[in-house]
């Protein structure tokens, strides 16, 4: 099309960071995840009733977080853990929740990850589902990030 009108199209793709959201990159993963599971009572209740075993996509102990989205360990494991005891809240708050919604985002039923995706990114268009429920999860809840509806 532009061929025809005689126009010349020039793109500039760019980006400020690339992001790594595979889950065998570890300690790389651009994404909300724990590193331990808290000891109270609403965490181990969850993992009683939604996970069998052991979670398996956590952040390695040993690795250190090389996320460039997050300016120490500290700060990461603090959000994530507060995301994750908020995401908790909410779901036994909200009846309208899913199974696959679970506290750090939505994942599909079969998925290893039964503690969420844990996306961080957000834009102007909308929310994804596959972030924190804290971001997107309204009624009863105030949502930080509220969903548009498709």
């Amino acid at each position: 099309m532009a061929q025809d009108a005689q126009e010349k199209l020039n793109l500039h793709p760019w980006r400020v960071l690339p992001f790594e959201s595979f889950s065998n990159s570890a300690g790389a993963a651009d994404v909300y995840r724990l590193r331990s599971l808290p000891d109270d009572e609403a965490t181990t209740r969850y993992i009683e009733e939604h996970v069998e075993g052991q979670p398996r996509v956590m952040r390695p102990v040993n690795e250190p977080n090389k996320s460039k989205f997050f300016s120490s360990e500290d700060s990461s494991n603090l959000l994530e853990q507060a995301f994750w005891a908020t995401g908790l809240h909410i779901r036994e708050i909200a009846g309208n929740l899913k199974e696959t919604h679970r506290p750090l985002g939505y994942t599909s039923t079969n998925s290893a990850n039964k503690l969420g995706f844990g996306s961080i990114v957000v834009t102007y268009r909308n929310c994804p589902n596959n972030c924190p429920l804290t971001y997107w999860v309204g009624d009863p809840w105030y949502a930080l990030f509220p969903r548009k509806t498709n």
